[in-house]
C-alpha cells in the first residue's frame, strides 16, 4: 500500500508529535469486520476469510514500534464524523453501506463494541420481505444480502440491466432508469426498517449515512428516512436528522488517528512512547 501511495515506511516512522523525527506515535487501522478490540485481531471476516483471528497489531508492529489501534472500519468513521461535524451529539449512528453494511454506534459519547466486537452489525439483522436471499455467513434473509452494494448490482444485472459495480447503478440512477431507481429505494427501506427496530433501543439524535448510492439523487437517503419515521415511534425519532456523511473518506482517517490517539494514552502506550522519547532514531 504505501508503494502504491509512493511512500516508504521511513517516512510514516518519521511522523513524530513535537518529539523529533523517527519517533512514531501511532497507527490507527479499520478494517471491515468484527475486532476483538483486546487483541485488535479480526473476527469473522466475511468478506476477507484468510484474515480471521490474523495479528494485525503485531505485523504492523514488527516495522513500527508505536501503539497500533486496530477497529471495525464504521466505529472508525464513527468517531471520525462526529468529533469533526457532531462535537457536540453524544448519541449518534454511522452506516457505512458499501459491499456489505454495518454501523458504528456512539452512545453517551464513547463507541459501542459488545462483547465480541459485533455490536453495530446490522447488516445480519433479518430482513423477512427478502426471505430466500443466502448471506455468507449461511443465513438467509441478512439485510446485508437484500440491501449492500453487492446485492443490488447482482439483482439489476439479473433483471438484464448493465451493472457490474456499484457506479453502473449510480450512472442507470443518474439517468433516469426507473428500474434502477426502485430497486434503490427498496435497498434505502430495508435499511431504514433495520435501523428503526435498533432507534428505541438507543435513541441516536443523528444518524448518518455513507454509501457511494447517495450522490445520484436522493433515493437512498429518502427511502432510509420513510422507513424510519414509519417504523420508529414518535418520541424516539421527533428530534431524529437522518443525514449523509460530510466527511465522506475521511470520515475514516480521521476517526482512526483519533482512536490510535487514545491508545497512546493508555500506561502500555506511555511507556512505548518513554522507550521512544529515550532512544530516539537517527
Amino acid at each position: 500500500m504505501l508503494a502504491a501511495l509512493g511512500r516508504t515506511q521511513k517516512d510514516v516512522a518519521g511522523i513524530g508529535i513535537g518529539i523529533g523525527i523517527g519517533i512514531g506515535i501511532g497507527i490507527g487501522i479499520g478494517v471491515p469486520c468484527p475486532v476483538d478490540t483486546a487483541t485488535g485481531k479480526p473476527s469473522w471476516p466475511p468478506f476477507m476469510p484468510a484474515w480471521d483471528d490474523f495479528d494485525i497489531p503485531a505485523r504492523v508492529r514488527s516495522h513500527f514500534d508505536c501503539a497500533v489501534a486496530v477497529d471495525n472500519d464504521a466505529n472508525v468513521m464513527a468517531i471520525g464524523e462526529r468529533a469533526t461535524v457532531w462535537p457536540d451529539v453524544s448519541d449518534l449512528i454511522f452506516v457505512k453501506v458499501a459491499n456489505g453494511i454495518g454501523a458504528g454506534i456512539i452512545s453517551e459519547a464513547s463507541v459501542i463494541r459488545g462483547t465480541r466486537g459485533i455490536a453495530g452489525n446490522i447488516g445480519h439483522v433479518q430482513v423477512p420481505r427478502e426471505a430466500g436471499r443466502l448471506c455468507r455467513c449461511g443465513n438467509p434473509s441478512c439485510l446485508t444480502a437484500a440491501a449492500s452494494g453487492e446485492a443490488l448490482v447482482e439483482v439489476l444485472a439479473a433483471r438484464g440491466l448493465p451493472t457490474a459495480s456499484v457506479d453502473d447503478v449510480a450512472r442507470l440512477v443518474l439517468n433516469g432508469n426507473a428500474e434502477a431507481i426502485a430497486a434503490v429505494r427498496q435497498v434505502g427501506s430495508n435499511i431504514g426498517e433495520a435501523l428503526a427496530a435498533g432507534i428505541s433501543f438507543l435513541n441516536p439524535k443523528v444518524i448518518v449515512i455513507d454509501s457511494s448510492l447517495l450522490s445520484p439523487g436522493e433515493h437512498l437517503l429518502a427511502a432510509i428516512r420513510s422507513a424510519v419515521y414509519a417504523k420508529s415511534m414518535p418520541i424516539a425519532s421527533e428530534a431524529l436528522s437522518i443525514v449523509e456523511t460530510q466527511m465522506g473518506g475521511q470520515a475514516g482517517v480521521v476517526g482512526a488517528a483519533i482512536y490510535a490517539a487514545q491508545q497512546v494514552f493508555t500506561p502500555e502506550g506511555m511507556q512505548r512512547l518513554l522507550r521512544a522519547t529515550e532512544n530516539p532514531a537517527h
